[in-house]
């Protein structure tokens, strides 16, 4: 007769997990999202999304040749590799979490949209 073992206990409790993921608010949400997006895109071999929104001094400014000011808002998303999307996953979550709950949805994306706000002047 053979005695079935049963499977030792997980670390964490995967309910807890689901239910933070679930209570999210949307931006961060959203940011998480296009963080992971952004990481399944860089896995093709065609197109270079790092080389794409990097944030390179040179290649900002306004006027002239290259004028590629998207690079200020897509550099916070875009990541070099899994461990580096993970780790920033992790640290910054619950930052964003709790900001987002105190001060609100449009206050976190005005927040994160600043930049192009301060350069473009949209009115």
């Amino acid at each position: 007769m053979t005695s079935q073992r049963a499977l030792p206990p997980l670390p964490f409790n995967p309910t807890r997990l689901r239910s933070y993921i679930l209570r999210l608010p949307l931006f961060t949400r959203v940011t998480l999202l296009i963080i992971f997006a952004f990481w399944l895109l860089e896995l093709q071999t065609v197109w270079s999304v790092v080389n794409w929104g990097a944030l390179v001094p040179n290649e900002i400014g306004i006027g002239g040749n290259k004028c590629l000011v998207y690079r200020l808002n897509t550099y916070p998303v875009i990541h070099a590799s899994f461990l580096h999307a993970i780790l920033n996953i992790l640290a910054l979550t619950p930052l964003i979490e709790r900001f987002e709950a105190e001060q609100g949805t449009l206050t976190a994306v005005a927040l994160f949209l600043g930049r192009t706000y301060y350069i473009f002047r949209f009115e």
